[in-house]
């Protein structure tokens, strides 16, 4: 299996254009991991990567969900939505970078440990992280 690379960070450090040259130079594609950069038409307000700062590098769930229309995206939604994303990537040879600075969309990709009926799926009712196996390799 292929590897994933993850950028994460306060606002404003300069994620995404790490992002972007770590996918310049490992033949990547941004996968967008900031709650708020997931909806359109807030470029400015979520700042959003233009197409110059993106400098070819494809990305991922970014600007695709209409902020008025949609009331039930969650983190749930997020996951099923962004794994097949990386899967086909990490299936066509391409490495993977999700840069964003929202722990929780992180923690969906990383592991399965936040989500409460998949722990009580593992025996642990409460929904408590320590049930949780990895779904990436992240060694």
């Amino acid at each position: 299996m292929g590897r994933v690379v993850i950028v994460v960070g306060p606002t404003g450090v300069g994620k995404s254009r790490l992002g972007v040259e770590i996918c310049l130079s490992l033949r990547g594609e941004v996968v967008n991991a900031d709650s708020m950069q997931v909806y359109a038409g807030l470029p400015v307000l979520t700042n959003q990567v233009t197409p110059e700062e993106a400098r070819g590098v494809p990305h991922h769930m970014i600007g695709m969900m209409n902020p008025i229309d949609t009331i039930d995206f969650d983190i749930r939604r997020y996951r099923e939505m962004t794994m097949p994303i990386i899967d086909n990537m990490m299936k066509d040879g391409k490495c993977p970078v999700v840069v964003g600075g929202t722990s929780y969309y992180l923690y969906s990709i990383i592991y399965n440990t936040l989500m409460p009926d998949i722990a009580r799926a593992q025996g642990d009712d409460e929904g408590n992280d320590h049930q949780a196996a990895p779904l990436l390799n992240n060694d």
